[in-house]
């Protein structure tokens, strides 16, 4: 099993916080394909309050299962830096980007081939 963090804006979906933007093409699938392979998702986001819990809200309609990196979370290292094999993140370096609605975006499509290179899918 490996553990990947995942941001949410920019990343899942089109950058319009404080709402939900709109949803990224293949970013359910992916991610759905990322649990079934036995892997552990986990929300590495800005987000507080009630924006945090509108995100939540957003995985839990598509029957995404993910936990929340909170500071009371276990993934937490001594250091406040979650621990996480895998970042997908629209601000890290190597991820496969696209311009969607006038915003740099994760390209789910590209990222998807990467992952099952890696095995993650």
């Amino acid at each position: 099993m490996k553990i990947v963090a995942i941001d949410f804006d920019d990343t899942c979906v089109i950058n319009a916080y404080p709402g939900i933007g709109k949803q990224l093409f293949l970013v359910e699938e992916v991610l759905k394909r990322v649990i079934e392979k036995g892997n552990k998702l986990i929300l590495f986001t800005r987000r507080e309050g009630v924006q945090l819990e509108e995100a939540k809200e957003w995985f839990k309609l598509r029957e995404i299962e993910i936990e929340v990196v909170e500071e009371d979370v276990e993934t937490f290292s001594e250091s406040h830096k979650p621990y996480y094999d895998y970042l997908i993140d629209d601000r890290s370096i190597g991820i496969p980007l696209k311009i969607r609605s006038g915003h740099m975006v994760v390209d789910w499509y590209e990222l998807r081939l990467y992952l099952i290179e890696l095995e993650l899918i």
